[in-house]
């Protein structure tokens, strides 16, 4: 099978690597493939942002400022 006609689970069942198995079924049971950077001074800001957008996301980056 062509890869981009693989599903994230059935990409998830054939990982190695832990960090990748995870994310993969991240965004399977999310059904998104979302990621968002964020990129702010203070961790206020920081936990309002991701409370807003996890539910969305399968991955949040956070930058030290």
């Amino acid at each position: 099978m062509a890869a981009y006609l693989n599903t994230y689970a059935n990409r998830a069942k054939k990982q190695v690597n832990p960090a990748a198995k995870e994310l993969l079924e991240t965004v399977e049971r999310k059904k998104s493939n979302l990621c968002v950077s964020v990129d702010v001074p203070s961790s206020k800001d920081f936990l309002a942002i991701i409370d807003a957008v996890g539910p969305y996301v399968c991955l949040i980056k956070a930058s030290p400022c």
